[in-house]
């Protein structure tokens, strides 16, 4: 419990936060569209962006009275980015295979982003129609500036590096390290990824970057009330991968 105490940093590192909710089967544009059309999204994300897929064709096979090659483009709507005015640093993005909602450079905390999710997939349900999800996903994207000079190494502030022969010089000038760790129940699916991060604004630091992804596997309903248990869960399973990722010297960096 004592360790518990230590787990709400004053000004955590988080650079970007990402729920994702994959859906079991493609959602046609038709339908997805009626989600941007809503009263709830024009008022609070009314800037609208369609992504578009390019494809390009060879149609040389199908004129067989020319030798010369001819391509033919097009492109089609792939889904949408909503974004908020005034600064807003939240944004949804909409896909036939997924929706994610983002929370970027000033984090908003876990409860802020959990009701404003859940009030988004009330929304989208609704105007979309019932389909199942196949899986959850949470994502938090962690940059950490590590004061220079690292007199004793990297140790002193995280703790899941690479291992380096002894044999081998142990000045590391970069990595990049991802390990996929199932929580205790074997329930969910944890991925941390790390490296250093180019550096240009501030030499008497080093950009530290933990990547932490947790993953649940459905099936849920669309209005099924697990899914904000889960959600809940792969929040808790996420911070034991954090914090077990870092000393007790890196959290005062933030406290």
């Amino acid at each position: 419990m004592a360790n518990q105490q230590r787990k709400n940093l004053v000004n955590p590192p988080i650079k970007e936060a990402i729920f994702a909710i994959y859906f079991k089967e493609n959602i046609n544009a038709e339908n997805l569209n009626n989600f941007k059309e809503t009263a709830y999204v024009k008022s609070k994300y009314p800037i609208v962006k369609l992504n578009y897929k390019f494809q390009v064709t060879n149609k040389s096979s199908e004129n067989t009275n020319t030798n010369k090659p001819e391509f033919h483009t097009n492109q089609q709507q792939e889904g949408y980015t909503l974004q908020c005015e005034n600064d807003c640093n939240n944004l949804i993005q909409v896909f036939p295979t997924h929706m994610s909602y983002h929370n970027f450079n000033k984090y908003a905390g876990w409860s802020s982003m959990f009701s404003e999710l859940e009030q988004i997939w009330k929304v989208f349900c609704e105007s979309v129609g019932k389909n199942n999800i196949s899986r959850l996903n949470v994502r938090y994207i962690n940059q950490i500036e590590l004061p220079l000079p690292l007199n004793n190494g990297f140790g002193d502030y995280i703790t899941l590096l690479p291992l380096i022969p002894s044999n081998l010089n142990q000045s590391v000038n970069n990595f990049f390290m991802q390990v996929n760790i199932p929580d205790a129940l074997n329930q969910m699916q944890g991925t941390i990824t790390e490296t250093i991060l180019p550096n240009t604004q501030n030499q008497n630091s080093l950009n530290f970057l933990i990547d932490l992804s947790v993953l649940k596997q459905g099936p849920f309903d669309c209005n099924d009330s697990e899914i904000w248990n889960w959600l809940t869960k792969m929040r808790e399973f996420k911070n034991e991968l954090f914090f077990s990722c870092i000393t007790e010297k890196t959290e005062n960096l933030f406290n």
